[in-house]
């Protein structure tokens, strides 16, 4: 009897062990489980209340691609418009790529992006380079680059390259290292075991959560201080996060079958005497930076890696070895017009060379030079003084060179008696050769808002909006073109559909509350 009191004893063993498993199961579900699908309900009715803003860099609508200001808003206390013009920045791609169309992404900061002439920076020199070498198929170069940003951001906007099939990628970048944002120093003492790119890519992502964009608002964040030192030490930060970054991008590159051109960055040494004692021109002197940016190169030799020595182009740029200075920059890294052509045309061989392997013919072996280039952009000597004077009025930075009367007046020996119609002219010509180019169109409508030409903005923002009725910019523009010709009502429906494709166009937004019908802020 005792015997069978035991034997039963012992079947029951796993029954009551399987039972208290269970349990302890069922209350570890019940304090994980519990708590994170509260914290799904609540993210989920944020994002269905609208709270929120989706921070993906780019945004699929009606078979095309576009970036995302809010991805980008993200990192600047100053609203992006006062960092950069969005209408320039903001690009609109065919998904899928149509057969037809060989897509260069130009990435980096503010050098790259044009700053301080925004839409006539040194990508708009390159598409009119490789449209005249290509003229059998369409040729798209994106800027994708953004003033005041760095390696850490633009390695997250690379993981989105592939929704835009580009087949070259183009790098002008590390001019910005020492500038946030970072990855957090905590995190990544944390968890040293994980790669600095991985885990800044990790914040951003975190940051989409409803929840985390609420928590943050209501702390109101301040943006972190300058931290990152500039000095060539094998221990900094800024320099070893950029060279991680760097081969962040190059894979992302690789994985969707681009390209990539990557170049040295180019510096204004004329006010620099330690750095303008060079004999030849193997003695020039390499920033911190650059010296990275060789030593990759090297190393990735072997992958779709195509170095382009930018700096070295600066110092022979006159003919003989000499400090770059005030002919190329209009400060210390930022480009005037003559520079932008030269970096252009430098990077021009290599791309040409890869359209060329991925089907492209090539009509033409030679890059344009700077005088065609802005004949086709529609840019004379009178529109650049226009442009450097409106950039003054603006209270835009225009560089330490472009803002003075010394470049100004350069340029102003240049125009004639009457620059209104030279620029009315160039623009025209511009249009016969380039009838189809947005950016021109877009350009050519602000001139003739600038000088009060009512009547023919008015049109050519209708022509504008009849052959780009997506764009941002055309919508906007047709709006603001009604207003002078005392047709309220019609600016303000042009402006209301605007917001109805782009509810976070300020813009638009702003011009509603000044005719007193303005839609509630999101």
């Amino acid at each position: 009897m005792e015997e069978g009191y035991h034997t039963r004893m012992k079947a029951g063993i796993p029954h009551f062990v399987g039972r208290l498993a269970r349990a302890w199961l069922m209350y570890a579900w019940l304090l994980a489980g519990a708590p994170a699908l509260l914290l799904a309900g609540a993210e989920f009715a944020a994002r269905l209340g609208g709270y929120g803003a989706d921070l993906r860099y780019l945004i699929h609508a009606e078979n095309t691609i576009r970036p995302n200001k809010a991805f980008h808003q993200q990192f600047f206390s100053l609203p992006v418009e006062s960092i950069m013009d969005w209408d320039c920045a903001e690009y609109m791609a065919a998904t899928p790529k149509p057969a037809n169309v060989r897509r260069v992404i130009v990435l980096g900061e503010s050098a790259a992006y044009g700053s301080p002439f925004g839409g006539y920076g040194f990508a708009r020199y390159l598409e009119m380079m490789l449209r005249e070498a290509f003229p059998g198929i369409r040729i798209e170069v994106i800027n994708a680059a953004v003033p005041g940003t760095n390696s850490n951001v633009l390695q997250v906007m690379a993981s989105y390259f592939p929704e835009l099939e580009p087949d070259v990628v183009l790098l002008y970048m590390g001019n910005n290292e020492g500038n946030p944002p970072f990855t957090s120093p905590a995190l990544s003492k944390a968890l040293p075991f994980i790669p600095r790119p991985m885990l800044f890519r990790a914040e951003v992502a975190i940051n989409r959560l409803r929840l985390i964009q609420m928590a943050r608002n209501r702390r109101h964040d301040q943006a972190p201080p300058l931290v990152w030192p500039n000095e060539d030490t094998p221990d900094n930060p800024a320099l070893n996060d950029f060279e991680a970054n760097l081969g962040v991008i190059v894979k992302e590159a690789r994985r969707m079958g681009a390209d990539v051109v990557l170049c040295t960055l180019g510096r204004n040494a004329a006010e620099n005497a330690a750095t303008q004692a060079a004999s030849d021109i193997s003695a020039i002197p390499r920033s911190a930076f650059n010296q990275r940016i060789l030593a990759f190169a090297r190393r990735a030799a072997e992958g779709p890696v195509r170095l382009v020595d930018f700096d070295r182009a600066c110092w022979v740029y006159s003919g003989k070895v000499a400090a770059p200075g005030y002919d190329l920059f209009c400060d210390v890294l930022h480009f005037t017009f003559e520079g932008n052509h030269l970096l252009a045309a430098s990077v021009f061989p290599e791309v040409a060379a890869i359209i060329e392997s991925k089907g492209g013919h090539r009509a033409d072996t030679s890059p344009l030079s700077q005088s065609e280039c802005e004949r086709r952009m529609g840019l004379g000597a009178a529109g650049k003084v226009w442009l450097i004077e409106q950039g003054v009025r603006n209270g835009n930075r225009s560089g330490k060179l472009a803002t003075t009367e010394a470049y100004a007046n350069l340029l102003r020996n240049q125009v004639g008696p009457d620059p209104q119609k030279e620029i009315l002219d160039d623009f025209e010509t511009a249009l016969r050769l380039n009838p189809d180019d947005g950016a021109l169109r877009v350009h050519f409508v602000r001139w003739l808002i600038e000088c009060n030409e009512t009547e023919r903005a008015y049109r050519e923002a209708a022509e504008l909006a009849a052959r780009f009725p997506a764009s941002r910019a055309a919508n906007r523009l047709l709006a603001q073109t009604r207003e002078p010709k005392g047709d309220a009502e019609g600016a303000r429906r042009a402006y209301l559909r605007t917001l109805a494709m782009y509810p976070d166009d300020t813009l638009s937004r702003q011009a509603l509350q000044r005719l007193g019908n303005a839609p509630p802020a999101r």
